[in-house]
């Protein structure tokens, strides 16, 4: 943040909602906004002539003391950027993302500090981190699990070259199918990040449209219930609804089929997504959500078990990963939006998610 003079400083610090003070070159608060009340804690006068250092964590002090003296000492290194957690007046810490910009040139004559408090997104990101993990300690299970599949498909594959039988052949294409699958759930854990907030809109019904059609979806039927435009990363919103039908799609069914179409015997899938707003049909006691949902009239999760799908390796079938609504509640997260799991109209399970902007 630039500054020509001592009065264009005072005014933007008067009206800052972020904090912003300034230094000497040890880090001795010279001045600081207003703000620093809201944020930290502290009166007015509580910081003047103490160290910056000295509020910074012990684990973060070393860090941000070398960008600080790097800024100091070279005149070419014009800013400096740091995260880190402070103290405040309450004796808690909060975490800072702050940047430094020399100034000693101008008639501020010292070092201005622009932070804002991101412990929110630290806490996110630690809450994502964890996700990963637990994804990451269940890749030596899916090692063991993609043994099983090749093992089956060399053999078959040896038993079709000798025997002259090329019909053993569509067993290895879909046990390689199956490979396939579960290293594709390994790898998209690693595409979900924390998601910028200023990303753009994208629509629900397009999006979920597009996923369905990838799908195999010859006996089911998707219903959008109601658009709606929010804030999310496409790609990452793909994989959160790829994973959902095929949730619905492995697991759901009814005993309903669809007359004179040549499916008769099949069972016909019913999944709907549609906007949330209203009372949650969960146990909670939040008032009114804005979110969306997805459901389907299949047998539904009991409440014992609907905490436990989200988990890394949960699963009914031996034959699936039970990755896929691990990679949905990291998705969640990952957009600052919280997952839940509920009974549908039908009985069926029914995924809400709130804490969404909308346009």
């Amino acid at each position: 943040m630039e500054f020509d003079t001592v009065e264009e400083y005072q005014t933007v610090v008067q009206c800052s909602a972020d904090l912003i003070a300034v230094a000497d070159e040890n880090g001795v608060f010279l001045h600081y906004s207003p703000s620093v009340t809201r944020i930290l804690g502290y009166e007015p006068d509580d910081l003047l002539g103490n160290s910056a250092f000295s509020y910074i964590h012990p684990h973060d002090r070393a860090e941000v003391y070398t960008l600080y003296r790097e800024m100091v000492e070279d005149p070419e290194i014009v800013t400096q950027r740091a995260e880190f957690r402070f103290r405040t007046a309450d004796d808690d810490w909060v975490w800072l993302e702050a940047h430094g910009s020399n100034r000693t040139e101008s008639p501020i004559d010292g070092y201005v500090i622009n932070a804002r408090e991101i412990t929110e997104r630290k806490e996110l990101e630690r809450e994502l981190q964890r996700e990963k993990q637990q994804v990451q300690q269940f890749v030596s299970i899916i090692a063991h699990d993609l043994r099983n599949p090749l093992t089956i498909a060399k053999e078959y594959l040896d038993t079709a070259r000798s025997n002259g039988a090329p019909s053993l052949l569509d067993v290895v294409d879909e046990e390689l199918e199956r490979m396939e699958r579960i290293v594709a759930n390994t790898l998209s854990t690693t595409q979900v990040d924390l998601v910028d907030q200023e990303t753009g809109f994208v629509s629900l019904a397009a999006v979920t449209e597009s996923v369905w059609e990838d799908l195999p979806t010859e006996l089911a039927e998707l219903t959008i219930a109601r658009d709606l435009q929010i804030r999310a990363d496409e790609q990452q919103l793909r994989l959160l609804f790829e994973n959902l039908f095929r949730n619905s799609l492995e697991h759901a069914s009814t005993r309903r089929v669809r007359p004179g179409d040549g499916s008769e015997g099949g069972q016909i899938v019913h999944v709907e997504v549609g906007s949330l707003t209203g009372p949650s049909t969960d146990d909670r006691d939040d008032g009114d959500v804005s979110g969306f949902y997805v459901t389907d009239d299949g047998p539904g999760i009991p409440k014992n078990r609907r905490e436990n799908v989200f988990e890394a390796g949960y699963t009914t079938d031996p034959e699936k990963t039970g990755l896929g609504l691990a990679i949905v509640r990291a998705v969640a997260i990952a957009h600052r939006w919280t997952c839940v799991v509920a009974e549908s109209d039908r009985e069926g399970a029914r995924f809400e998610f709130t804490g969404i902007e909308t346009a």
